[in-house]
């Protein structure tokens, strides 16, 4: 080891040597000769202790004795990892075990451990991750300090400032803005705290923010055909116009300077808009100074006023940070007075002169801090510890490799002599170092197994060498005992068995094994319990089963009505009203990142929105006109293409359509499908005239009250009952007219999306059950529903209550049933004439709609998070004998309804439209 890593020491010694005179040294220091070492070896003599030795005499390998190793001898190990992550839960557990083995006679103390990695920047975050999520009350809580980080990386101000600097490169995304304003000393210096800025950021979202600070800045990247909008001074015009005026008639041509306000900024949170609008004009005044060119004095003097202008401290780290700074601006000034330097100078070379100072290391950086020491591999740090710990011994990673330039004159063939540094001679030497300065123990580890397939990977090439030095030396049974290999997932199994050579003090784990250990039944699946199934070479743990429910008491609250979209969400998604309503649980979707783009493409949801949003706007226009001038007739298509337009041109003001030529052709997309809808509601407008008064609905059934209105409805000329009138930007029909296979019989869900036929089934029930019957128009994008409203109330009443008894079932546990999933099996079973008591796992639509396949998994029903729990797959589903039971009583009803009072009027083909619309690029 010592031929193979002391190179660099050997060299420097031998050039020690050369201007070293032994008579003058004999003569100037007669003193005798004192050898502190050691000659013989002790008996006692740890594994690590006798590597050392050896090591100090230069012992070789057959001369090695044979001293026999105790099995109790860890003074060097070598742990075995899935992810860094894992070397640190693994060294945690390991330096917890070490501390409670310590004694008076051998103490042992965090700031005695020290723990090297090749690259600390890269296992920061991981270090704090596994080692701060502890409190300093908790017995697991291990002091620690993380040494020789870079200020750019640690500093969240820094960043920040680093970000300003590279404004006039950069694109300013909106998501920049979001992390911006996260740095406290930034937020403060505009008057925000912590609890404005979701708010403030939900506005920029909503106001259209996306990239660029303005029109200008796209110029600059070379973007300015992408004018404006979406840009941060499109959206604070947006909103400041918001504040100002409100939300515009939807009348009104062109609002004022073309600004399309966005009227949620008001109210007591307004003043947010005014702290974001002196960010703006700070970011766009920073801006005009990155453009021009300087000497030094002035760019300091700028320096300065960046920091001014942006920064307020909040605590003794930002002081810290800001007088570093101002000492960098003082630094650099003084170097380049010292050069007499002084020419116009870019902005990016002064700012990587500026950051250059602050990462230049210092006397006053902290090294020993009281806890354990992470640092990074590199000179000076081989001090004596009692445990020496290196992480993320990979191979490739360590030694280091330096890329070679090919100025380099140094590594050219038989140019290099000795003493020249060399990054692989220098990596090489602090492993000497970190083995010979370790008292104790020496805890070695590496991602030898690959997270995807648990294949072996290897070490670095010095790990190998001290492993094979070993196995020459002790025997390579020696090596074996002192390797583990370690799980992919700290909660495996072999942590927590009686005779494993793993061990771990993670309780919570604990308790959970202990758990499914002690008892037989169905273990909960809690957070940590739904995560205990792993991937792992040896051992793994059984399937967990689907949750299973005890059913809660539940009586209905008289003082608590019912309306019909509660209803209707529980008919769409039993199980997920069941641990929202009665157990408190709502398994949110993650949210979404900051947009940093505009829109290219309007997605499916994006197009319901914009669908949605228009047609209700231009039907609300018709309506509140409808006492000064009569409503357009849908023979007249022009109105509806003007109010499509109007609608259109406010849309792409907000920046909600994409520009140019794409922009144009999602347009009219959005113009044919408005123009089918609108006239669709025009006809239905124009065959019932008369207005009617709002019904209200009241249905009570064992306590539980059902209340809701009818609002809006219509009356034609001839018919006595009223309907209602609803838009629904929704492919209603489950295929296009021109692909469908038509059968007489075909049952009416088979073509209809059973989800949009739920809320009128309960209008007709509730209303019918009222003694108020009343029919529907349900208007989509690609037909028009005609429901004629239910006459029998016996019958709406036993229907109605039918329902409310499930829904108080389902109160009480989760439902065995899922909408699509119930209708598909309903289907599969009329369509082979069986009865609805056959085994439901041979009804292949069934499991079609709740699995999936490889061409239908998006689909899948069993997606939703609330069914994955207690139905993880169709045949846990299946397997309960109430399935097909539940399905019957929710959606045969439905069924039945749909082919007795819903016709479908498909829209015809969209005509010939007028000219198309050109959005500019500019306002």
């Amino acid at each position: 080891l010592l031929a193979a890593w002391g190179r660099q020491a050997r060299d420097f010694i031998r050039q020690l040597d050369e201007f070293d005179d032994a008579n003058q040294t004999r003569e100037r220091f007669p003193q005798a000769r004192i050898d502190l070492f050691e000659e013989d070896i002790p008996p006692e003599a740890s594994l690590l202790q006798q590597v050392q030795c050896h090591i100090r005499d230069f012992v070789p390998l057959n001369e090695h004795p044979r001293v026999p190793v105790a099995s109790s001898d860890r003074s060097i190990e070598f742990h075995i990892a899935h992810s860094p992550v894992r070397e640190l839960e693994i060294l945690h557990d390991q330096l917890l075990k070490r501390l409670a083995q310590a004694t008076t006679d051998k103490p042992l103390r965090p700031r005695d451990i020290v723990v090297m990695v090749p690259a600390i920047d890269n296992f920061a975050p991981a270090i704090r991750a596994v080692f701060g999520q502890y409190p300093v009350h908790d017995p697991r809580y291990i002091p620690f300090d993380i040494a020789d980080l870079s200020a750019r990386s640690n500093s969240p101000l820094l960043q920040a400032i680093q970000w300003l600097l590279n404004l006039a490169q950069g694109r300013c995304r909106l998501s920049e803005l979001g992390a911006l304003l996260d740095v406290p000393a930034i937020a403060a210096r505009f008057d925000l705290n912590d609890d404005d800025i979701p708010r403030l950021l939900h506005w920029l979202r909503g106001a259209g923010i996306r990239w660029g600070l303005d029109a200008e800045h796209r110029s600059d990247l070379g973007l300015g055909s992408c004018g404006d909008t979406n840009t941060v001074l499109f959206g604070l015009q947006r909103m400041l116009m918001g504040y100002a005026a409100g939300q515009l008639p939807a009348e009104l041509e062109q609002p004022f300077a073309n600004i399309e306000p966005h009227d949620e900024v008001g109210g007591l949170e307004a003043g947010l808009a005014g702290s974001f609008a002196r960010l703006v004009a700070s970011l766009r005044d920073w801006y005009e100074f990155c453009r021009e060119q300087a000497t030094p004095i002035v760019w300091a003097e700028r320096l300065r006023q960046l920091l001014g202008a942006f920064v307020r401290a909040q605590d003794d780290e930002d002081r810290q940070m800001l007088a570093a700074l101002e000492q960098a601006v003082e630094t650099w000034l003084q170097a380049c007075e010292d050069a007499g330097f002084n020419v116009d100078l870019p902005l990016d070379v002064v700012a990587e002169a500026w950051m250059e100072t602050l990462d230049t290391p210092s006397l006053d950086q902290r090294f020993r801090a009281g806890g354990v020491t992470f640092c990074t591999l590199m000179p000076m740090r081989a001090i004596p510890f009692q445990v020496v710990c290196l992480l993320g011994m990979d191979d490739g990673a360590y030694p280091r490799r330096t890329p070679r330039s090919d100025f380099d004159l140094l590594a050219l063939p038989g140019q290099q002599r000795p003493g020249d540094r060399a990054r692989r001679d220098d990596d090489r030497q602090l492993m000497l170092e970190a083995l010979l300065s370790a008292r104790e123990a020496l805890h070695v580890s590496w991602c030898g197994r690959s997270v995807r397939d648990n294949t072996e990977q290897p070490p670095s090439v010095l790990v190998t060498q001290l492993r094979d030095y070993l196995s020459e030396g002790w025997g390579p049974e020696v090596v074996e005992q002192r390797t583990v290999v370690h799980p992919l997932q700290p909660f495996s199994r072999r942590y927590f068995e009686v005779d494993s050579e793993l061990h771990t003090y993670a309780r919570e784990w604990r308790t959970v094994h202990q758990t499914y250990s002690d008892t037989n039944l169905t273990p909960p699946v809690t957070d940590s319990a739904a995560a205990l199934t792993e991937f792992t070479s040896n051992a793994s743990l059984k399937r967990i089963e689907p949750l299973a429910f005890t059913a809660l008491p539940f009586t209905a609250d008289p003082d608590v009505t019912l309306d019909l979209a509660s209803l209707t969400r529980f008919l769409r998604r039993p199980v997920a009203t069941f641990f929202q309503q009665r157990l408190g649980v709502v398994f949110q979707a993650p949210e979404d990142a900051l947009p940093d783009d505009e829109t290219f493409l309007l997605t499916g949801l994006t197009r319901y929105e914009q669908l949605q949003r228009t047609a209700e706007n231009v039907i609300a226009t018709w309506l509140n006109t409808a006492n000064e001038s009569p409503l357009p007739a849908s023979a007249e298509p022009e109105a509806v293409w003007s109010a499509i337009d109007h609608e259109l041109k406010r849309s792409w003001r907000r920046g909600d359509l994409p520009l140019g030529g794409p922009g144009n052709e999602q347009a009219e997309a959005l113009r044919s499908s408005l123009a089918l809808m609108l006239q669709a509601w025009l006809r239905e407008r124009d065959a019932h005239p008369l207005d009617a008064e709002r019904i209200a609905l009241h249905f009570e059934h064992q306590g539980l009250t059902l209340a809701d209105w009818v609002r809006m409805p219509m009356r034609s000329l001839s018919a006595t009952e009223p309907i209602w009138l609803e838009v629904k930007a929704s492919q209603l029909m489950a295929s296009k007219q021109e692909t469908r296979r038509k059968r007489e019989d075909e049952p009416m869900l088979d073509l209809v999306r059973g989800q949009h036929l739920l809320r009128p089934w309960l209008l007709s029930l509730v209303s019918a059950a009222s003694n108020q019957p009343c029919g529907g128009r349900l208007i989509g994008r690609d037909a028009t529903l005609l429901i004629s409203p239910m006459r029998s109330q016996e019958l709406a009443r036993a229907g109605l209550a039918r329902v409310l008894d499930a829904w108080m079932a389902g109160m009480r546990q989760p439902l065995p049933v899922a909408l699509n999933t119930s209708l598909a099996a309903l289907q599969e079973i009329h369509s082979k004439g069986e009865e609805p008591t056959q085994d439901p796992h041979t009804l292949h639509k069934a499991r079609l709609a709740y699995d999936g396949n490889d061409h239908h998994a998006l689909g899948a029903e069993r997606e939703e998070p609330c069914l994955q729990r207690c139905f993880p797959s169709y045949d846990h589903l299946a397997a309960q004998p109430d399935f097909l039971h539940w399905a019957q009583t929710l959606y045969g009803p439905l069924r039945d309804w749909a082919q007795e009072r819903v016709t479908v009027e498909w829209h015809p083909e969209p005509g010939v439209a007028p000219k198309p619309l050109s959005f500019e690029v500019s306002r």
